[in-house]
């Protein structure tokens, strides 16, 4: 079992480890909702996942960077589409809705730093693969590496 914290990038530790705050942070306040809802299943559901996905990447676990992943590319698809509708940004915005423009440049930081965590989860795609982990430690007791001989 590989956790964050062993042998790996300082850039990934980061990532991944506001990756794993943000879960929290998420599971934490769909936890603390059930208080307002009338239907207590569905966040402490949806919390109960966000915290096993959260440990997934605690874990370096294939399954969980996947997960992480496909709901970015998602969220960098479908939020600015939702932002930028001019039908959904007439309903709440009045007589006088700010330009395309200024909806666009709200979101730019948002999906420039889902590019960011994507292009980090995918060059460190092997940090979170088993075989990697097998393999670094076949390969240590090699003969390349002045290891014992087989």
């Amino acid at each position: 079992m590989d956790v964050i914290l062993k042998n790996h990038s300082l850039v990934l530790k980061a990532v991944v480890l506001s990756l794993v705050a943000g879960l929290i942070a998420l599971a934490v306040r769909g936890v603390a909702s059930t208080f307002d809802h009338a239907s207590v299943y569905g966040p402490v559901i949806l919390a109960a996942a966000l915290l096993a996905l959260a440990a997934g990447l605690w874990r370096m676990q294939e399954w969980a960077r996947s997960a992480v992943v496909f709901v970015i590319w998602l969220l960098i698809i479908v939020v600015p589409l939702g932002r930028i509708n001019p039908f959904a940004a007439a309903d709440g915005l009045g007589l006088n809705p700010p330009s395309a423009w200024q909806l666009a440049f709200s979101i730019y930081p948002w999906v420039a730093l889902g590019i960011f965590v994507l292009h980090v989860l995918g060059k460190h795609k092997l940090a979170f693969s088993k075989r990697a982990a097998t393999q670094q430690g076949a390969q240590a007791d090699g003969p390349a590496s002045g290891g014992p001989a087989a």
